[in-house]
């Protein structure tokens, strides 16, 4: 009986025609001019729920972010923040949810 019922099923999917949607219509902006960027300048940082961060898949602390920014960039700009300068700020923990 099972045997049956498997064939019924491979015969009707066999046989079935299936209509493709068309889906919306969407126009995609194109771009005017692409300039690559420079690679070199570019980090990837990333905070988990523990409060690590790590800045291109090495683990760094808080006050060492300002020393490896002006070292990729190469130098401090002006009127750019800077940690530990300034007032004392009090720092707390963001979770979502």
């Amino acid at each position: 009986m099972a045997d049956i019922a498997f064939l019924l099923l491979i015969f009707f999917m066999v046989t079935t025609i299936f209509k493709m949607e068309d889906g919306l219509p969407v126009t995609l902006p194109r771009a005017e001019t692409a300039q690559k960027q420079n690679r070199e300048k570019i980090m990837h940082i990333w905070i988990d729920g523990g409060g690590n961060i790590a800045i291109n898949d090495k683990l760094v602390q808080v006050l060492q972010i300002e020393d490896i920014l002006v070292a990729m960039l190469g130098e401090r700009r002006r009127g750019a923040p800077q940690a530990g300068g300034g007032a004392p700020r009090s720092h707390r923990r963001v979770h979502g949810g």
